[in-house]
């Protein structure tokens, strides 16, 4: 190890075992293998006119398909419409993208406040709730306070209309906490579960940030109070921030952030921390740190991202100087480690920007999704610097992977207009439905004719991966040895003409049902005494002869018995 202490870097504006890896369809080492970006377009209708920064993005994908995005907007001039303060805009759509409503605020006083309002975030449950919070120096009811505080907003009708806004962590009104950085994950089935960074401000004096968590299950209308995330961070003396959470709607819940320890085994820089909750954000896990090398290195890991395919498998991607693969390293890369046990252990991380050799790009912001079809999408922000040191301007990378996270195609250009523009793409933000469908937004200063100027605004681009989803079976029967059943899967997109169908006991390969069949959604199968054993562990695997698409295994096992 080099031992080289830097600063954070900022830009110019059921599971699979690792040993069925091997099994899975190979990716292939090009640039974005699959992916097809549609043309960047604005988010915020007014791009052409509007006088705003806008800015910090995040988008939430329902499994409707139903789209929203919420963003900062900071008024350039003194004849904005909301005033001259920062507030929360959000729009949405119904089409993927095709279209999008007009900006509008979330905060309900935007009008007339004169707070700060910064750092949304966005979740929905599919049945039409959706619930953002955010960081502002509001104070509605009492007096106006001097620290941030975590607010929210909902949505009962998909996103078309929102609530009044009200103060997420009431039970601390007033108190003297600065508050910041909310994430918000909901599991569908009435579970939602908000984090944030919290600092307690004694005689004016700053503590550590710590991560606080709060629930509800009535879709927002109440929360519980603030609680630390886990004692031992309460003790550690240590600044965690940027946190995210994440479940798998399956009951666990994952929550990843940094942490500058100092406890002299991981000297003071800063490393990736995650903690788990299986009864709901109720209790937590003892947080552990998930870059392997943290009690070796003293470089920072910063801003974390993390998903999870829901089967059990999840995956963390942050920005770092680390060098995991032994090559030294002056500017950031991007970072992905995997768990295959919901988050209880973790593999050695794994560079996804590929740029060991040529040192030429700085690699940040990270942020990824997986579709639990076998697709897994990490994007970033990448920024040349030439043998001159000239900086060009940023654009959105993207890589892809289609076995758990093991292997990436090599980085390739996201921002359809990034090869002859000169404006500056970065913090990307990226959602799948999980049915094929992909839309990344960014912040962008790029001027798009006839559709954007030259302040910063939000854009999106969208794409579809093809992908085999098994229904049947897809776990939990009982199937009787010498009867006939009829294996049933929905093909989405281009996936080919035919499919190959395995039998998979235990996590491993163990027989070849249809070596080449009609990719028709349906296959029938004998399952005959001569060629199926009695046992338990199974699952079937379609995987399309198509290279272009990915597989798909019983979400969890079945059983075959006797008659």
């Amino acid at each position: 190890m080099w031992g080289v202490k830097v600063n954070k870097w900022r830009l110019v504006s059921g599971s699979v075992p690792f040993a069925v890896l091997a099994n899975l369809i190979p990716v292939f080492a090009i640039a974005g293998a699959g992916i097809v970006p549609g043309p960047a377009a604005p988010v915020n209708s007014n791009a052409m006119t509007d006088r705003i920064t806008d800015r910090r993005c995040e988008i939430g994908i329902d499994s409707t398909g139903q789209i929203v995005v919420v963003w900062h907007a900071d008024p350039t001039g003194p004849n904005a419409p909301y005033g001259t303060d920062a507030e929360i805009f959000v729009a949405r759509s119904t089409d993927y993208g095709a279209t999008w409503t007009a900006p509008v605020p979330l905060n309900s006083n935007a009008l007339n406040d004169t707070a700060y309002d910064d750092a949304p975030a966005v979740a929905g449950d599919g049945s039409g709730n959706w619930v953002s919070v955010w960081q502002s120096t509001d104070d509605p009811g009492w007096t106006a306070g001097r620290y941030n505080d975590i607010f929210l907003s909902r949505s009962s009708d998909g996103g078309a209309t929102w609530k009044k806004m009200a103060k997420l962590n009431s039970a601390d009104q007033p108190d003297n906490r600065i508050d910041s950085l909310a994430k918000i994950a909901t599991d569908g089935i009435g579970h939602w579960v908000v984090v944030w960074n919290s600092m307690p401000e004694v005689l004016h004096v700053r503590s550590y940030r710590e991560i606080l968590v709060s629930r509800s299950s009535n879709n927002g209308r109440t929360w519980s109070a603030p609680a630390l995330i886990h004692e031992a961070i309460a003790a550690d003396l240590a600044d965690e921030t940027f946190p995210r959470i994440v479940t798998d709607g399956r009951g666990t819940w994952l929550t990843i952030w940094q942490s500058e320890v100092t406890d002299g085994a991981d000297d003071d820089d800063v490393d990736i921390r995650v903690s788990r909750s299986t009864d709901n954000g109720v209790t937590w896990s003892t947080p552990i740190p998930i870059n392997t090398n943290h009690a070796l290195e003293d470089n920072d890991n910063t801003y974390p991202w993390l998903t999870t395919d829901r089967r059990g498998n999840w995956l963390a991607a942050w920005m770092t100087l680390d060098e995991f693969d032994g090559v030294p390293r002056s500017r950031p890369d991007i970072y992905v480690a995997q768990s295959f046990d919901n988050g209880q252990t973790w593999s050695d991380p794994i560079d996804v920007t590929n740029d060991s050799a040529s040192r030429d790009y700085i690699d940040t912001y990270p942020t990824l999704d997986a579709d639990g079809a076998g697709n897994w999408v990490v994007c970033w922000t990448r920024q040349r610097v030439l043998s001159t040191g000239l900086k060009l301007d940023p654009d959105i990378y993207f890589s892809h992977s289609r076995n758990g996270g093991a292997t990436w195609t090599s980085p390739a250009l996201f921002n359809s207009m990034g090869t002859d523009d000169s404006g500056l793409d970065w913090d990307p933000c990226l959602a799948t439905d999980r049915n094929s469908h992909w839309t990344a937004v960014w912040t962008s200063n790029d001027v798009l004719p006839g559709s954007a100027g030259d302040d910063d605004d939000i854009l999106h681009a969208d794409f579809t991966l093809p992908q085999i989803c098994v229904e049947r079976p897809n776990g939990g029967q009982q199937l009787v040895i010498g009867t006939k059943k009829s294996i049933r899967w929905n093909a989405v997109g281009d996936t080919g003409e035919f499919v190959r169908i395995l039998l998979y006991q235990n996590g491993q390969k163990v027989r070849r049902i249809k070596n080449a069949t009609p990719n028709d959604g349906q296959c029938p199968w004998k399952i005959s005494p001569e060629k199926f054993w009695p046992g338990t562990g199974f699952q079937i695997r379609i995987v399309p002869l198509s290279a272009s698409a990915a597989s798909d295994m019983s979400d969890a096992t079945f059983n075959l018995v006797m008659p």
